[in-house]
């Protein structure tokens, strides 16, 4: 089990550092050789963005844009 905590100096929209979050955590664990690996999330939009085998940073941004979530 890991965390990690870091700092942004910018503003995001709350799915834009949602997803930022995880890709950092994916790549710690590859990098560290922590493999398989189970990666949670709250962020239900996010998730199924990943799930759905598709994402790139415009479907994040796509989703950041169509959002209620702030």
């Amino acid at each position: 089990m890991g965390s990690s905590t870091q700092c942004m100096d910018a503003l995001f929209h709350l799915l834009i550092a949602e997803a930022i979050a995880l890709f950092r955590g994916a790549l710690f664990t590859v990098e560290a050789g922590l493999l398989p690996v189970v990666i949670e999330s709250d962020a239900k939009a996010v998730v199924d963005l990943v799930n759905s085998g598709r994402a790139s940073l415009a479907d994040v941004a796509q989703l950041s844009l169509t959002s209620s979530v702030y």
